[in-house]
């Protein structure tokens, strides 16, 4: 029996489906990998997977051409010596989806999966792109609903609601799996406390959403106005030229000396394990963020914004603190109340790696996965 993996291209994403993929070999299945050209350096050792082919798709920057091209490819996508298909990521869906309308083979009986890692700037946009793009996905899966069965994992109650708007009930299930989780073997606990120099982390995608500006901002008015001693890192890659330089220039406006630029890591535990806070200032649909996971596993203080996929992981003045606004001052003072209050800090510190060895732990995702292959 084969299952197939229709991923974005994304290491991060590919790497989350390993331990599902390793299950499902334990049970007799074996996996193969559908990713677009675009990563194809990224993905050329991946030995748990039986076979790695690739598409035409582009992540970011759609044009006319490369929508026709990636389209091209999920239409004569073969599906015949598959019984269990995995889609992920609300842009990669969409195309496998119309390519499923459009395709000359007429599939039975497929267990095909949908897999919503987050709405991010497509479903959960609410303006006109976003509205055409549900009531076209809407219109599409009533038409190709009948003749397999879909299967769709949310992260959040939020994702749900809106999913469930798209998608009829009747042909489609929900599941909710909150995220991809975090490997603890190698996530481990740091004990920490305030230090005289104070290092804050923002890690994750470089794009302008996940609010890098307010970071940036942020990072100013504590040195400047609160005279704070404070190192401050970026660590991630930028997928646009144009927004990288307009950082670049806001940092230099700013004459900030003491942010860093660091690039790509391999090793993103080195970075929690030498900080003293996570600042994540999203401003758009975050399924579950796996960075605040993996800082709160190794006990690094998070602030976050007030978000759906927030509010799965961080239980407000308990484990961490949700901002509702995008108040420059308010992010500091929050970060300056638990640099004068080391007891709560503490707590803070050891309430988030409860949280992720009680809910977050990849082994028991992965089962919850597993189960709907099983179903």
């Amino acid at each position: 029996m084969k299952a197939l993996f229709v991923l974005n291209g994304h290491k991060y994403v590919t790497k989350f489906l390993v331990p599902v993929a390793e299950e499902l070999k334990k049970n007799d299945i074996t996996v193969d990998l559908f990713l677009p050209h675009e990563s194809e350096k990224e993905h050329r050792n991946q030995e748990i997977f039986a076979e790695v082919n690739f598409f035409n798709f582009k992540r970011l920057n759609l044009n006319f051409f490369s929508i026709f091209k990636s389209l091209k490819d999920f239409i004569f996508i073969d599906l015949e010596k598959y019984k269990y298909v995995h889609v992920v990521s609300t842009k990669v869906i969409i195309f496998f989806l119309i390519g499923l309308l459009l395709s000359p083979y007429r599939y039975k009986n497929k267990i095909i999966i949908l897999h919503f890692i987050g709405l991010g700037r497509l479903f959960g946009n609410k303006g006109m792109i976003g509205f055409f793009l549900r009531q076209t996905t809407k219109l599409i899966s009533i038409l190709i609903s009948k003749k397999n069965f879909f299967k769709i994992i949310f992260l959040n109650e939020s994702d749900k609601k809106i999913l469930k708007n798209i998608f009829n009930e009747k042909f489609f299930s929900f599941s909710k799996v909150p995220g991809a989780g975090v490997n603890l073997n190698e996530y481990f606990f740091v004990k920490r406390k305030i230090k005289s120099k104070i290092k804050i982390l923002f890690l994750g995608r470089l794009i302008p959403q996940k609010g890098l500006d307010l970071f940036i901002q942020i990072c100013n008015k504590l040195i400047k106005e609160y005279k704070l001693n404070l190192s401050a890192e970026i660590v991630g890659s930028f997928e646009d030229v144009d927004y990288e330089n307009r950082i670049i220039k806001l940092i230099e406006k700013k004459n900030i000396k003491n942010i860093s630029l660091v690039g790509e890591t391999e090793k993103p535990f080195l970075h929690y394990e030498s900080s003293d806070f996570l600042i994540f200032p999203s401003s758009y649909g975050e399924g579950v963020p796996t960075v605040v996971l993996e800082a709160m596993a190794t006990g690094l203080p998070c602030i976050v914004s007030d978000l759906p996929g927030c509010k799965e992981i961080i239980d407000d003045d308990i484990n961490g603190y949700l901002m509702s606004n995008f108040s420059i001052d308010d992010w500091c003072k929050k970060l300056i109340f638990l640099i004068n209050n080391p007891l709560k800090y503490k707590n803070i510190s050891y309430e988030g790696r409860r949280k992720v060895e009680n809910n977050f732990k990849v082994q028991k995702l992965a089962f919850d996965t597993l189960r709907l292959y099983q179903e």
